[in-house]
């Protein structure tokens, strides 16, 4: 088992998932760039790709799938527009692995 902190329940599961997303990562016929930001609620980690002077979209990963499998449904949009992914905190990928309750965004809006 690992600690507590931790969205996986064991080393193996990490492994898999993390094999996975590199997987994917590296069947891509373009340039993937990686960026860490710092937010309130813990580091993220952030796929970045297309033309640097292209508009900007940012993705957001589809539930209980990785970051990179919802990048590939949006594989036209890369030659024209720089696309922002992150890594959702508390999901599988390289973000933090911190949960995040729904009661924390009520804590801002109270």
């Amino acid at each position: 088992m690992m600690g507590k902190g931790t969205i996986y329940k064991g080393k193996e599961g990490k492994q898999i998932i993390t094999d996975h997303y590199e997987d994917y990562v590296k069947s891509f016929k373009f340039d993937v760039e990686r960026m860490y930001v710092e937010t309130s609620y813990g580091k993220t980690h952030v796929l970045i790709a297309g033309p640097k002077e292209g508009k900007p979209i940012f993705l957001f990963q589809g539930g209980n799938c990785i970051n990179p499998m919802t990048l590939t449904w949006f594989i036209p949009l890369v030659e024209k527009y720089r696309i922002y992914a992150p890594d959702t905190i508390g999901h599988p990928g390289y973000s933090d692995e911190n949960r995040i309750s729904a009661k924390d965004i009520a804590l801002l809006y109270g």
